[in-house]
């Protein structure tokens, strides 16, 4: 068995294994447990620092952002979500002012912007959100196996930040060459720094250090 079809076999368990650990979690739990999240991310310089942000709109499962998406929009940032674009089968960063009138559901099932929202270039934006199955403190992520972050944080130099409950944090996260990792990982408990492969970290209006 190749090394490619081994990793690709430990993803796999891996997704199946935390998805199961989530599905058995009280749903009070989690939401509560989202709320912390949003406070871990409020508390840093990072966050605070930046004007264009990307967020994303939860799934099942996923930790829910929307209070910090709420706040950017209140504080009169540059609040942007991912809007699939079919004709090249990536997502694009489209900006949000209304949540409840400027987000319907997508082709993937997902709530996204309306075509009427305009477009945000990729390397205009300071600060990423990040879903995953999985991380790790060295900011390796599990996505859901379709790629499509992947693709997307490899076009930008924003700040990655993955959000997580902390029954998504594993030890090591099984990665091929194509995996993107991610700057900082924030959970209820904790704000893991990765900073991974020696890559510099900007900071935004002020020169706080995180």
């Amino acid at each position: 068995m190749s090394n490619e079809v081994t990793i690709l076999l430990l993803k796999k368990a891996l997704r199946r294994e935390i998805k199961s650990a989530l599905s058995e979690t009280d749903p009070g739990l989690l939401a509560r447990e989202s709320l912390r999240v949003c406070q871990t991310v409020s508390a840093r310089a990072v966050w605070q620092n930046s004007e264009a942000i990307l967020f994303y709109a939860p799934i099942q499962q996923e930790v829910d952002i929307f209070p910090l998406l709420a706040d950017a929009l209140r504080k009169g940032h540059t609040a942007c979500l991912p809007r699939y674009h079919p004709q090249t089968d990536l997502y694009e960063a489209a900006i949000v002012r209304n949540i409840p009138t400027d987000l319907v559901k997508g082709p993937m099932g997902v709530r996204e912007p309306r075509l009427a929202c305009p477009t945000l270039p990729l390397n205009r934006l300071d600060f990423i959100f990040v879903p995953g199955v999985g991380f790790d403190p060295r900011g390796h992520r599990l996505g859901r196996g379709h790629g499509y972050y992947d693709r997307l944080l490899g076009t930008t130099g924003a700040i990655r930040c993955g959000v997580a409950y902390e029954q998504q944090i594993r030890s090591e996260i099984p990665v091929e060459p194509h995996d993107i990792c991610v700057d900082y990982v924030a959970t209820p408990q904790r704000w893991i720094v990765a900073s991974p492969h020696g890559r510099t970290i900007k900071l935004f209006r002020k020169p706080n250090k995180d």
